[in-house]
């Protein structure tokens, strides 16, 4: 990536980032980022095909077609990497950004950086009670936006996880919207409804997504988009709680520390096998004859899935749910 630190004349620069819904969430926190340890004043244009992600956002401008364009935030390097990584996407984009900016990025989070309108925050209420109902309800996503079966989980299991919760937490599941390019996730088998939850997957668009994340009381997910609202989006006013809750049923495809967010619940099994003893596998299929297939496919109640998601258990996500649900320890 080029440096601008003999460039300081050009003060207009484009981001562009052709990746997922994902790594749009966490570009908008390296923006942010940028913005707050820099002391130039740099006019930053984004472009995604999730430019959702950035609206109502102080740190984004409308940059002239002279502006200098820093392409794909996705460096090939900081994937090699992420295993060794003590950071998080987020904090990677950042650092690149700071390196071709010249910018010493000393204050940094680990999560995106969302903001809604005023109006935005009162259509949430009326949007929630018109598709969920006036229930509080937790978020459900079981596949992720870029339609990786090796980060899927049991069918079966989601099934026991609602099973579980009714009477106490009511799920909306949603799925990814359209991108640009007019992708989406309805066809995987990976996503398909889970019996019990209110079913919203492909009816929604990413303002809609991050409205809804507002109000909800918590997520629950594979590692995809939904992980990164759950962080990103600002909690409503009244509110009791400084972060939403999220859980989240991680394998071992990933490093934790390149995908977790803090205070998530984020569930791993990075570096436990023999098949990932170095961090994430990075694997993306379960089809054998795939350049990037996951090794060790198993069956469970008649699904393939990776091993290390199959060692997952519905008690070992209950438990991390039932964290956030115990309350106060002084009361309980």
């Amino acid at each position: 990536m080029t440096n601008y630190k003999e460039e300081r004349d050009i003060m207009e620069f484009l981001i562009e980032d052709w990746y997922t819904l994902s790594n749009s969430i966490a570009l908008s926190g390296a923006i942010r980022d940028l913005k707050s340890n820099s002391l130039e004043k740099f006019e930053i244009g984004v472009a995604t095909p999730w430019m959702a992600v950035f609206e109502n956002n102080p740190n984004i401008s409308v940059v002239s077609g002279t502006a200098e364009k820093i392409k794909s935030m996705q460096d090939p390097y900081l994937i090699m990497q992420a295993n060794a990584s003590a950071y998080h996407l987020s904090v990677q984009y950042a650092e690149t950004l700071g390196r071709a900016l010249d910018v010493d990025m000393v204050n940094r989070k680990s999560c995106g950086d969302i903001h809604l309108s005023s109006e935005e925050k009162d259509l949430s209420e009326v949007e929630s009670k018109k598709l969920i109902g006036d229930s509080p309800y937790w978020l459900l996503c079981t596949a992720c936006e870029c339609g990786t079966p090796a980060k899927s989980w049991v069918n079966k299991r989601w099934e026991r996880i609602v099973d579980k919760f009714r009477g106490k937490i009511l799920f909306a599941q949603v799925s990814a919207p359209r991108d640009s390019y007019g992708r989406d996730d309805l066809t995987d088998d990976f996503n398909a409804h889970i019996p019990g939850t209110i079913d919203l997957r492909g009816k929604l668009d990413v303002r809609q997504l991050i409205r809804l994340t507002y109000r909800a009381e918590g997520v629950l997910t594979v590692p995809t988009f939904a992980m990164g609202l759950a962080a990103a989006v600002p909690m409503p006013k009244d509110s009791t709680r400084a972060t939403r809750p999220c859980v989240i049923i991680g394998g071992g495809r990933e490093s934790e520390k390149w995908v977790s967010i803090s205070n998530q619940q984020y569930i791993s099994l990075s570096g436990a096998l023999a098949c990932n003893r170095s961090g994430g596998c990075w694997q993306e299929s379960l089809e054998e004859g795939h350049n990037r297939a996951c090794s060790h496919v198993v069956k469970r109640d008649g699904q393939r899935v990776p091993y290390c998601m199959s060692l997952i258990t519905v008690n070992d996500v209950v438990r991390r749910m039932s964290y956030f649900l115990a309350g106060d320890p002084k009361t309980c």
